[in-house]
């Protein structure tokens, strides 16, 4: 057998049919053999790294049957290359070193300083940078006095990655093209495709993007056909890079996940953590920062045990912006300072700058708007010198607004017009949207109104064009919260023109910026994924499994016997830490899918609004302003905006004041504190009257209302409000909507006959009558089914969901505050979340009726998403939904659900049964803690 055949057999075999071959094939189990798995080490630790693994096994049992120095110094350079595919670098260069000295004392120079070529990475990685280019020089003056000129260049391609270690792109690109020139096309197309890889990246990083993704396109096309694993790897997180500098973050998550699946799969956990680092990065960039936290604290460690320096100090650094975001300006400070010690420690000029402009970032937080100008200097002079063109963007605005900030006006205005250039020449549409909407404070400030229109719709212009083909809600949800400084700004100014025209534009550019990732998912923007096709089978399993156990500890949770059999504390923190896992595979399969239709939104027309309300329906539209609440009153006749006498800290006080009396009803029994209750509780919602509805009367008349809420209006139980003499609803229906938009899409539903009743019940110690109420209501109908207790499985439900007229869900209900989207129903067999109900199958449902505690409450992001079941259950296809707004008390929702379906079956469509239920029961039940917590959402028709 030839060496080489049996070299192949080695690198396939596991340890014990190794020692076999290796016996069998003992005449040939000598130093040739060792050179043959040295050069399929070389040729495969790129592109198999698996492989790897079982060449070392193979060369370190050769060594023990062939006991020879070079045997054995060639053991200790294939043990090092194994130990760098694993991240382990300081066991590498012990290998390595090991391999060197022995090749010297064997007066064999060349193969000596071919270690070198692999001890560089190592060093690189660990920060020894100097020590690095010593050992490099070295070795590439022995390779060119031998004529060695492919050793040459492979040391040159690690110098090039070196220098880009330490920010030194032009002397990285220099050095890379001269090695690049060393190999042949044709014998040494793996290596030019590695030194590609690295050329581009030193481009990028100079701003030469359309240069540099041509290069990196070619490559990664190449390392394909090559199956270079590792290189496409790389490839693929520098083409992730580039797309998000350039604001394209669908296509870089895309990128990003494709690398971490490749590292994972060859079990490299250094290269898995640093595409982690740069999914973290984007995460960052769309506003996920508790998700991006959590991945820089998972990360870091890694790093700091690996010894990987560069990687911690950059982690560090991105690691403190997600410590401003959220304000803990003590830990964030700590964290620059430990990452300023490592790049200074590097020697790294522009990695202290990168920290630099990290603290102007949080002294601006801190109000320290002359520290973080000064430091925001520095850090641009720096950056700008080294072609850091991006960063040095974000210092010179950084600057601008904290001198705008300090009262510096005409300063702030120069530095985001010298801003722009850059941002808009380079193609930056992040920063060019920072710059437009910084230069429209600006013309605000200075009184230049047209001027400002202007420079804020190029910003709403760049928003949705960077929004567009985010694939995921998560995504789009999260993306919008800190760019809406340009919508209500538009809107002010166009209510401060007090015409009819600029009024439409002002309610439309509210509608533009409010629930938009909901309406998305309403219009199917987002392709439906598939847990089970190719790219996402992976996961399936996880989520699965995860489920499963949620469901257990949930159960924990709730048992009886919780406090003696398990550590609530415990229970709570395994439940946190899965559904963290949970929702992170949820945002790696939305990373992977695209989106069906990218929508650039449209305004809603407010003529076909008009003819759609009708004349007997007005919409009450709220918005705010500088903390100062305002309302748009659309109505068949007119559109007007009138401002409301409170704030959101008047507000504020009056919800505190009104739940404070809703919870403390639950204690009473009698009359007289009742009496007194109901006397105090009407007074709080007769000031909420007083400011929110009285302004508007003379628009509104008699008409049936559609409430649109902002921020903490969202919690108020509008239909409930006190005029002096009786409650809102005793003279008008009143609904509920997210959006303008989202109401359009409801009452354009087709209309469903409600016949077919589907009812689910699930008792427990707060609703012992779910029972008798599922079964005396389902009697109500002639076609009807029921699912009670263990029977009411989420199995159950999608079966039968889709053939149902009417949905009705008398379970459980639980807000979560911490975790909106675990918000649940609690079943027979488990949870039912709101990711669940998104897989509903409701397009055939006219109507949703959830008579338990809390199922009306959602989390209101910024944006006006509200996040919570009432999200669910209008994404699955309900047109309709009865909610509840609190906790509700049994026996009282048991009479008026009764009272509901009765009225119902009379012909009343949904609000108006529920209206009229209301009014009836609160002659029984006339405190509002019983009536008024259940609230329509969507059509009325």
């Amino acid at each position: 057998m030839r060496r080489s055949k049996l070299a192949l057999l080695l690198a396939s075999a596991e340890n014990a049919q190794q020692k076999k071959l290796l016996q069998k094939h003992k005449a040939i189990a000598d130093l040739r053999l060792a050179q043959n798995l040295k050069k399929l080490c070389y040729e495969t630790w790129m592109s198999a790294p698996e492989k790897t693994v079982r060449i070392v096994s193979a060369v370190n049992q050769l060594n023990k049957i062939c006991e020879t120095k070079e045997v054995s110094a060639i053991a200790a350079w294939i043990s090092g290359i194994g130990k760098i595919t694993n991240g382990e670098m300081k066991a590498a260069l012990n290998f390595l070193e090991k391999a060197e000295q022995t090749f010297q004392e064997l007066a064999k120079p060349i193969e000596a300083a071919e270690t070198e070529v692999s001890k560089l990475y190592a060093l690189a990685v660990l920060g020894r940078y100097e020590e690095a280019l010593e050992c490099s020089l070295k070795a590439r003056g022995i390779f060119l006095e031998n004529g060695e000129y492919l050793s040459a260049g492979k040391i040159e391609h690690n110098i090039g990655n070196i220098y880009q270690r330490q920010d030194r792109y032009a002397e990285a690109e220099e050095i890379l093209q001269l090695a690049r020139k060393r190999f042949s096309p044709e014998k040494d197309k793996n290596k030019i495709i590695q030194i590609e890889n690295s050329l581009a990246n030193a481009l990028s990083h100079q701003n030469k993007f359309r240069e540099s993704e041509a290069i990196y396109r070619q490559a990664l096309k190449l390392s394909e056909e090559a199956e270079l694993e590792v290189t496409q790897a790389e490839i693929e997180s520098n083409l992730g890079y580039l797309s998000l500098f350039q604001g394209r973050y669908d296509r870089a998550l895309q990128l990003f996940e494709s690398s971490r699946r490749r590292y994972v799969s060859m079990k490299m956990p250094h290269q898995t953590s640093i595409a982690e680092q740069e999914i973290a990065d984007t995460y960052f960039e769309l506003n996920l920062i508790p998700e991006a936290e959590n991945l820089y604290r998972k990360i870091i460690p890694i790093f700091n045990q690996l010894e990987m320096k560069a990687e911690k100090a950059r982690a560090l650094v991105y690691f403190a912006r997600t410590l401003i975001n959220s304000e803990d300006y003590y830990e964030a400070h700590e964290v620059l300072k430990e990452s300023k010690q490592i790049y200074a420690a590097e020697k790294n000029i522009v990695g202290k700058a990168i920290v630099m402009l990290a603290e102007a970032q949080l002294y601006f937080k801190e109000k320290d708007f002359e520290k973080a100008a000064t430091f925001a200097h520095k850090a641009e002079k720096i950056l700008n010198n080294a072609g850091a063109v991006g960063r040095s963007i974000q210092a010179l605005l950084l600057r601008g607004n904290a001198n705008r900030k300090s009262g510096k006006s005409k300063q702030a205005r120069h530095l985001f017009e010298k801003a722009l250039d850059p941002a808009t020449s380079q193609n930056i549409p992040q920063a060019e949207l920072i710059c437009f909407t910084l230069l429209g404070l600006s013309a605000v400030a200075g009184q230049d109104f047209e001027k400002a229109e202007n420079y804020f719709l190029k910003a709403i212009e760049l928003t949705e064009k960077l929004r567009a083909p985010l694939t995921a809600e998560d995504f789009r949800t999260a993306f919008i919260t800190d760019k809406l400084t340009p919508f209500y700004e538009i809107s002010r100014i166009y209510l401060s023109r007090k015409t009819v025209e600029a009024t439409e534009k002002a309610f439309q550019f509210t509608e533009l910026s409010r629930s938009r990732a909901l309406l998305d998912l309403l219009g199917g923007d987002f392709a439906k994924s598939s847990e089970n096709d190719g790219e996402n089978k992976d996961l399936s399993g996880k989520k699965d499994q995860l489920r499963e156990e949620l469901n257990r500890l949930h159960r924990q949770l709730n048992s009886p016997l919780k406090a003696i059999n398990a550590d609530l504390a415990e229970i709570s923190k395994g439940i946190q830490q899965r559904e963290s896992e949970l929702s992170e595979i949820i945002r790696q399969i939305g990373a992977r899918q695209s989106s069906n239709s990218p929508n650039i939104f449209q305004p809603i027309e407010v003529d076909k609004l008009q003819k759609l309300l009708g004349n007997e329906t007005a919409l009450i539209e709220f918005t705010s302003f500088d903390g100062k609440f305002s309302a748009f009153v659309v109505t068949d006749e007119a559109i007007s905006a009138i401002e409301i006498p409170a704030t959101e800290k008047d507000l504020s006080e009056l919800l505190k004041q009104f739940r404070f009396q809703i919870d403390l009803m639950r204690n009473l029994s009698g009359k007289n504190e009742i009496d007194e209750s109901i006397y105090r509780t009407r007074t709080i919602l007769s000031r909420l009257y007083a400011v929110f509805i009285k302004p508007l009367e003379h628009l509104i008349g008699f008409r049936r209302l559609i409430i649109v809420p902002h921020q903490d209006l969202n919690y108020v139980p509008f239909h409930a409000l006190f005029d002096g003499f009786g409650y809102l609803l005793e003279t008008r229906e009143i609904l509920y909507a997210p959006s303008a938009g989202i109401l359009e899409y409801c009452v354009k539903k087709p209309q469903v006959k409600l016949e077919n009743a589907l009812f689910f019940g699930v008792a427990d110690e707060k609703n012992p009558q779910v029972r008798e109420e599922i079964l005396d209501l389902s009697e109500l109908f002639t076609d009807s089914s029921c699912f009670l207790d263990e029977k009411a499985t989420q199995k159950s439900l999608f079966e039968n969901a889709k053939k149902a007229d009417i949905l009705h869900l008398a379970c459980h209900g639980k807000f979560r505050a911490d975790n909106p989207l675990f918000s649940s129903l609690q079943l027979g067999n488990g949870l039912l979340t709101v990711r669940d109900v998104y897989k509903l199958d409701l397009q055939n449902c006219g109507l949703v009726v959830l008579s338990a505690c809390e199922t009306g409450i959602s989390k209101v992001a910024k944006g006006e998403e509200l996040l919570g079941l009432i999200r669910g259950f209008l994404c699955a296809g309900a047109p309709c939904l009865i909610l509840s707004l609190w906790q509700v008390e049994d026996e009282s929702t048991y009479q008026l659900m009764k009272v509901f379906y009765g009225k119902l079956l009379e012909g009343s469509a949904p609000s108006a049964a529920l209206r009229l239920a209301q009014i009836e029961i609160m002659e029984k039940y006339p405190h509002p803690f019983f009536w008024s917590p259940f609230f329509a959402v969507g059509r009325w028709t």
